[in-house]
């Protein structure tokens, strides 16, 4: 087996060879996106802030203008929770790239780097006494670290030994008490779990009583008791030597993320998704007051509390810093609390003893929305001011800043009649612009030069370019690998080629390399990821990528980068049948084929034009020879009109854009077809007699691909025939082959072949469950063999009105039901997402936020899923990959699905 075979195998069983850059300012002084976490600095009164746009930002909170000093940025994805350690001089970072970072918090360079976890890093916990740190995620272990250890690493040294200790669930807190006597934890398993870290194993005890996740604790520094904020809204306080909850406080009517507590132990402050900050009497829990109203639900809590004998901090007042979802946060006074606490107050109408903030560090808005144009070149987004933007996935660059106008209407303005292929996603968790690209579709999309308003100074002007091509050669513009050099008169190497388009030297880049476990085990995952700024590609920071880049480019990238192979083109077949109006005989050989789907229609009608002209019996030409010779292209237009689904098709269009909005379907194009019986490239009769909405009209009851009529419109379905049923399939995954992170237009119309992995498409769906009674059989299976079934004896998909709204009832099997259920994640009911159309119930502050968007598929989801068969193909990545928890959980990504339907 070659290089190339077995990168191909790797890729086919999860491993991932990806590349991915972020659009953005080359300094990005303000938060443009949530606050995950806070920590105050009360020597040098700084505030470090930790960014869902992945950026660690270090702020003067005595500056009476811009209070911004400078930014620590290593991460590309959330920065989930911060800790200062040494007296400040060391911060400690968490982040869901999987990573834990160690920083010189006074420089801001980042010490090391440490992979000890597989999955998000969610949390931290410091014990100052003994400098040491704990860390947990989503991978369910906790880990332990000697603060001293980690601030003495170097790039050339850069591991360290850790302790740990693995849970069952995932876990969202964590806290110890100062003298690190003591750890707890808080888990989707709805209770705590306290241990000694000297012993680092043994749990010493469980703490049960929420009834959803535990999302925020504080333990008191003599380690006697603690305080958990959970999912359910309520805050519980617990005594650890008696091992049970002894006050249970309901001040908030939603979920509680964030709590605080003074130093000795008297106040809890305690924030969440209601947007409001209470202050309660731990001694008399009746006894509370309303500090503020955010503007958006809270994420983390920092007290500041005064010292009136600390000379070097004068007028440092007690208050409270308040992080939310939004990117401006805020200082709250907390003097006139303890006043006002009272046992009587209305939620309803209790009013908060701070109208205005102290302060407030104001941050950017964050990218909320985008619509790729169908050119796939440029993007247009809308902001949480409403800002919309047009933006150039080419040249990583914003093009124009449109300002406060629709943005539908802004999509309409801008359609072109003309398809392109996808060939990249788009990612907005950051609130910025990211882009990914993978070796699946990253080659798929070919335009014209003249489509760009762009002709490469060699090449003519119907230069056919490789946008993913050209878009990586700018990406690593400045790796020398990259060029050709001569020796020139004086004996200096000279670059002598240049990419036709450039990004930005400042354009971040990050290369993937791993592979995920195919049964789904977090335990199997390994993988790496690289993150450079475009300019270092020649001269790499070391803390930034490895020397040799080209050890860690995919090999699909290097072959066009490095050896500058020109990538494949697509093929396109197709059939011309004569309208049954001429009386003309068909073409001999109806199948052809183009080795471009970019040809244009005016080459077909010259084709079809050179057969009519050749077409008396004896095979002489025409009396008009000489003269149709002459301007044959533009006679063959005047005679010949090509029409595709009884639409007459304009010469300049290509092909790929007439399969697209004209053919509408997944089988090969047909142009103007009036007959029937044809056979097509799979071997399988096409039409055969079937006038029915579903397979049950199909004649021969063997499985197989079939045409049928949905709604007037001919599509190519699979039948499967089992039993004496007949099922029309209206999904199916199987290896991974097609991509199945999609547009709303894609789901929309269906996508992929029926003879393997395929969405028959929402609109069609809708069709053939909109009269009568219809079944849904979902069937299932893991990568060790074992199958299950799920079958609802009644399904039904709303139309585009109500955004293809799916409604299942009567639940048989043996998978369990993933679908129906009284749950926040059930997935009946819900209207499709996509993620350039999110109909989810996901907030923001959610570490998800936008479902579609983070689980890689269109589907119809809550907040977000149970149950997600359009997921990431062998990503086993917590609730990523083809899941169906009833089942499998979260974790395991099934290696088959299939949907499909039949009438009662």
């Amino acid at each position: 087996m070659g290089v190339r075979d077995l990168c191909n195998l790797l890729v086919r069983i999860g491993c991932i060879f990806s590349i991915s850059f972020i659009i953005r300012d080359e300094i990005e002084k303000y938060n443009r996106s949530g606050v995950n976490s806070i920590q105050y600095d009360p020597d040098l009164q700084r505030l470090y802030s930790a960014g869902r746009d992945s950026i660690i930002r270090i702020w003067d909170t005595q500056a009476k203008e811009d209070p911004y000093l400078f930014s620590m940025e290593h991460h590309f994805d959330w920065v989930n929770d911060i800790v200062l350690c040494r007296e400040g001089r060391a911060l400690i970072s968490a982040s869901s790239d999987t990573t834990i970072k160690v920083w010189n918090a006074h420089e801001g360079s980042c010490l090391a780097t440490l992979r000890t976890h597989k999955d998000y890093v969610k949390c931290l916990a410091y014990a100052r006494d003994k400098e040491m740190v704990a860390s947990a995620g989503l991978d369910r272990s906790i880990v332990y670290y000697d603060v001293a250890s980690l601030v003495a690493l170097t790039v050339n040294n850069n591991t360290t030994s850790i302790s740990s200790v693995r849970e069952t669930h995932s876990i969202y807190s964590l806290a110890m008490n100062p003298s690190g006597t003591v750890l707890v934890s808080g888990s989707t398993e709805n209770s705590l779990k306290v241990y000694d870290p000297r012993d680092c194993v043994t749990c010493l005890m469980k703490l049960k009583g929420h009834t959803d996740n535990v999302r925020a604790l504080v333990v008191s520094k003599d380690g006697t008791q603690c305080l958990s904020g959970s999912s359910d809204g309520t805050i519980r306080l617990w005594s650890l030597g008696q091992q049970r909850c002894i006050a249970t406080l309901r001040v908030h009517d939603d979920s509680v993320w964030a709590l605080q507590a003074n130093d000795s132990f008297t106040t809890v402050y305690s924030g969440g998704r209601d947007k409001r900050v209470w202050a309660t009497d731990l001694r008399n829990p009746d006894q509370r007051t309303l500090i503020c109203e955010e503007k958006a639900p809270i994420l983390k809590l920092e007290l500041i509390e005064g010292d009136s004998e600390n000379i070097s901090r004068p007028g440092v007042t007690d208050s409270l810093w308040v992080a939310t979802t939004d990117s401006s946060f805020r200082n709250w006074s907390l003097e006139k609390v303890q006043n006002q606490m009272s046992g009587d107050y209305d939620l309803d109408t209790i009013k908060p003893v701070n109208t205005q903030p102290l302060k407030c560090v104001k941050g950017n808005p964050r990218i909320k929305q985008y619509h790729v144009l169908n050119d796939r070149c440029h993007i247009l987004t809308k902001d949480t001011d409403d800002n919309v933007a047009l933006w150039n996935v080419v040249t990583a660059r914003l093009v124009e800043n449109l300002g406060k106008v629709n943005f539908e209407e802004e999509i309409k303005k801008r359609f072109k009649m003309i398809y392109v292929h996808h060939w990249f996603t788009v990612d907005l968790k950051l609130g910025l612009l990211t882009i990914h690209l993978d070796e699946s579709d990253v080659f798929s999309a070919w335009v014209s030069a003249k489509e760009l308003g762009f002709t490469p100074s060699s090449e003519s002007v119907d230069t056919k370019l490789n946008l993913g091509q050209k878009l990586l050669e700018a990406l690593f513009e400045h790796w020398p690998r990259a060029h050709w050099f001569v020796e020139n008169e004086d004996g200096m190497l000279v670059k002598v080629d240049s990419p036709d388009f450039s990004v930005p030297d400042h354009t971040l880049i990050i290369i993937w390399h791993g592979l995920h476990s195919s049964h789904g085990s977090s335990d199997g995952e390994s993988f790496n990821f690289y993150r450079f700024v475009c300019r270092d590609a020649g001269e790499m920071d070391q803390m930034n990528v490895p020397k040799h880049l080209n050890d860690w480019v995919p090999h699909w990238a290097a072959e066009i980068i490095i050896h500058k192979k020109t990538p494949k083109s697509i093929k396109l077949t197709f059939y011309l049948l004569p309208d049954p109006s001429t009386g003309i005989k068909p073409i001999k050989n109806e199948a052809l084929s183009v080795p471009s789907d970019l040809m244009q229609v005016r080459k077909v009608i010259e084709h079809v034009y050179k057969f009519l002209r050749q077409g008396n019996e004896n095979g002489h030409p025409s009396a008009n020879h000489e003269k149709e010779v002459q301007d044959f292209s533009s006679i063959a237009g005047e005679k010949v009109e090509l029409l595709c689904n009884n639409q007459v098709l304009n010469a300049t269009m290509d092909l790929r854009t007439v399969k697209h909005f004209f053919w509408k379907q997944s089988g090969d194009l047909k142009d103007k077809c009036g007959g029937e019986g044809y056979t097509g490239s799979n071997g399988h009769c096409i039409y055969d007699g079937c006038q029915s909405c579903d397979c049950v009209g199909v004649l021969t009851h063997a499985s197989g691909v079939y045409g049928i009529t949905i709604g007037g419109n001919s599509k190519l379905v699979y039948c499967s025939f089992e039993n004496g049923l007949s099922w029309t399939v209206i999904q199916k995954r199987e290896d991974g082959s097609e991509n199945f992170n999609r547009s709303w237009t894609d789901y929309e119309l269906g996508f992929g072949s029926p003879a393997s992995e395929v969405w028959l498409g929402n609109k069609y769906t809708h069709q053939l469950t909109a009269e009568g009674h219809s079944v849904l059989m979902i069937e299932l299976e893991d990568f060790s063999g074992n199958k299950r079934y799920a079958e609802y004896s009644s399904f039904s998909l709303a139309d585009v009105a109500d955004n293809y709204r799916i409604q299942v009832t009567g639940y048989t099997g043996d998978a369990g039901d993933s679908f129906s259920g009284p749950c926040t994640k059930c997935n009946n009911g819900m209207p499709f997402s996509t993620y350039d159309r999110e109909n989810d119930n996901a907030p923001d502050d959610m570490y998800y936020g936008h479902c579609a968007q983070w689980a890689k598929g269109g589907w119809w989801f809550n907040a977000c899923h149970r149950s997600n068969l359009n997921g990431w193909y062998g990503d086993s990545s917590y609730a990523q990959g083809i899941t169906w928890e009833a089942w499998k959980g979260f974790y395991d990504s099934l290696k088959s699905s299939t949907m499909k339907i039949r009438k009662l």
